[in-house]
């Protein structure tokens, strides 16, 4: 049969046990929280950095009205001033 001591001994190393327990879920829990944060913190700024570009994408100026070479490339050709001679 177990002495007083013993059995003193036991519980202490049990409610050690369950302290050690309990420490080692609250580091673990502290990490998966600093590693979510980091995580959110990475995507933000991908986030911020893809903005700009877009951003700076969609403020290009429209594209140049061309009508005025399309009616110029429209008009008949005028005789050559220059007679080419072989």
């Amino acid at each position: 049969e177990p002495s007083p001591q013993d059995l003193r001994v036991a519980a202490l190393a049990q409610a050690q046990a369950a302290q050690a327990r309990v420490e080692l879920a609250e580091q673990r829990r502290e990490e998966t929280t600093n590693a979510v944060e980091q995580r959110k913190a990475r995507e933000e700024a991908r986030q911020a950095d893809e903005q700009p570009a877009e951003q700076s994408q969609q403020a290009s100026p429209p594209a140049p009205n061309l009508d005025l070479y399309r009616r110029l490339g429209e008009l008949p050709a005028s005789d050559p001033r220059i007679d080419l001679v072989a």
